[in-house]
């Protein structure tokens, strides 16, 4: 039996001879050959996701959170331009988790956006904290408004020692949801030391975007 190795590149190889035969034998009729390039697209995205899991099909991602969703952002608009998908950040700045769950403003923004794909960006605020019922229930009552959508929480970058926050996150959240920043060491800006430069905004982004595509529990494909 052929591995996966093997039959995923035969598979799209299958696709692609079909799709310029098609195009060229009706090129002269009827048919328009846009909507044969979309078939042959979409062909081509159920197969790679029967084959490696991962859902190359564009989506409305809404990335909504704290002053940080603001420089994810920065590194995670070139992924969402590669792979057509289209991207949407509200960043609150200065917001807590307590804030996000006390309004309305994520509630709006999914039911007007209506997005395929949500990223919350919460927390970085509350740096460092130490372990409340408050701040828990007010994870789970957001990530509740969140049920019906593909979602993922992204942990804050570090200031200084977290001191419970992610272990709050971990409580609340499937770990295939959750992504832990805490380890990650990224360049900051120097004017504040909180948020990351432009280069570190690239490598966090560089990071969640793998994270997403190949451990996620959604796998939405971002490859560069």
């Amino acid at each position: 039996m052929l591995n996966r190795q093997i039959l995923y590149p035969l598979l799209i190889l299958i696709v692609g001879v079909a799709a310029i035969s098609i195009h060229y034998t009706y090129s002269n009729r009827i048919i328009p050959t846009t909507a044969l390039d979309i078939n042959a697209v979409r062909l081509r995205t159920l197969i790679e996701r029967k084959v490696t899991g991962i859902d190359t099909a564009s989506k409305r991602i809404l990335l909504i959170g704290d002053s940080q969703a603001y420089f994810l952002m920065k590194g995670l608009k070139t992924y969402s331009h590669t792979n057509k998908h289209q991207l949407k950040t509200i960043s609150w700045v200065s917001a807590t988790i307590e804030q996000f769950a006390r309004v309305d403003t994520l509630t709006w923004y999914l039911n007007n956006y209506k997005p395929d794909f949500v990223i919350m960006v919460l927390g970085t605020n509350q740096l460092p904290i130490k372990s409340t019922d408050s701040v828990l229930q007010a994870i789970k009552l957001i990530d509740a408004r969140l049920e019906d959508y593909s979602s993922v929480w992204v942990g804050p970058l570090k200031r200084k020692r977290a001191n419970g926050l992610n272990i709050l996150f971990e409580q609340a959240i499937d770990e295939k949801r959750f992504f832990n920043s805490d380890n990650l060491s990224v360049q900051r800006k120097t004017s504040d030391w909180a948020h990351p430069s432009p280069y570190g905004s690239r490598i966090w982004a560089d990071t969640v975007a793998k994270w997403i595509t190949h451990k996620s529990l959604y796998l939405i494909g971002m490859p560069k």
